[in-house]
């Protein structure tokens, strides 16, 4: 009989585990500076998984202001944008047949923050059996307002954050892509920044992760400079625009930028080049005064002729 209790509690671990490990925790964070503003981390999550399995991830929301701030906390569907200034759109729900609201289960949809406090909050997602392969884009979106009965007449709501969440089904699907315009702000340039921007198109019908980088060669070959291309997602049918900026070195030359940018599945790996040519400014400066004077001699010859 005195073993009951003790195989009792065992049970209750047991039973209770999957509901522990998704509580939710607020904590007191001192060194944090005060900036008017919330965080929230990280804004990228990548999961895969097969039908019928689920799996927790963790975000973090950080209140930098200096009152109490009370939270919302919801789910979208969010797809590329075909606005050139924004990476993606927020589509709601209601017309896609994967909502992400029945895949992506935030632990709680409200709570409220003191000045300098942060919460790990546990988002689960699950996938149902029988959901076809491919990607599912899903964000949880956190919105603040101050605490109304702290902050008097200065309640105002605040812009909204997300947490992107990229989920592979994993099956058959197809990856395909590639590299299709590497080129620069100017061929010819002074000792100005050098805008180099490149496209990057998705053909397949999951999101892919291309990056690499982009290096300078002097005309001997050399290399003078190096930019890495850190990860960056492109979402199924969608060509999407980046850039680097390169700042020429004093003085003249001619010079070749190449990118080599993985398609992020496979080994393929796309490469273009294009050439640079830099003038120093003086040359430029002291070219269009003698143009300015041989032209003036010129115009007076041409005067002095004619009045003969």
């Amino acid at each position: 009989m005195k073993k009951f209790p003790k195989y009792f509690c065992w049970l209750l671990v047991v039973l209770l585990w999957p509901q522990l490990s998704l509580a939710y925790q607020i904590s007191a964070v001192p060194a944090t500076s005060i900036s008017n503003d919330f965080v929230v981390g990280p804004g990228k999550s990548e999961v895969s998984l097969n039908p019928g399995e689920e799996q927790v991830r963790e975000i973090s929301i950080l209140n930098r202001s200096n009152r109490d701030l009370s939270f919302i906390v919801r789910v979208e569907n969010f797809a590329s944008s075909a606005d050139s200034s924004e990476t993606i759109k927020f589509t709601g729900d209601q017309t896609n047949l994967n909502p992400a609201a029945n895949w992506l289960l935030p632990e709680i949809s409200k709570f409220t923050l003191k000045s300098k406090e942060q919460i790990t909050l546990p988002v689960l997602v699950k996938i149902a059996n029988g959901t076809t392969p491919g990607g599912l884009y899903g964000a949880v979106l956190i919105s603040a307002q101050p605490d109304s009965k702290k902050s008097g007449n200065q309640v105002k709501t605040t812009a909204s954050l997300a947490a992107l969440f990229f989920v592979r089904v994993k099956g058959v699907v197809a990856e395909s892509g590639q590299l299709t315009e590497f080129s620069s702000s100017k061929n010819w340039s002074a000792t100005v920044p050098i805008n180099l921007a490149y496209s990057f198109k998705n053909t397949g019908n999951i999101y892919l992760n291309p990056h690499g980088d982009i290096t300078i060669t002097n005309w001997s070959g050399q290399q003078i400079y190096r930019q890495p291309i850190l990860p960056y997602f492109v979402l199924p049918g969608v060509t999407r625009q980046q850039q680097e900026t390169w700042q020429p070195p004093l003085g003249w030359g001619i010079y070749r930028a190449t990118i080599n940018l993985s398609r992020g599945y496979g080994n393929f790996i796309d490469r273009r080049s294009v050439n640079l040519y830099v003038l120093p400014t003086w040359p430029i400066y002291v070219g269009g005064l003698i143009i300015i004077i041989v032209g003036g001699l010129i115009v007076g010859w041409v005067l002095k002729f004619k009045r003969r």
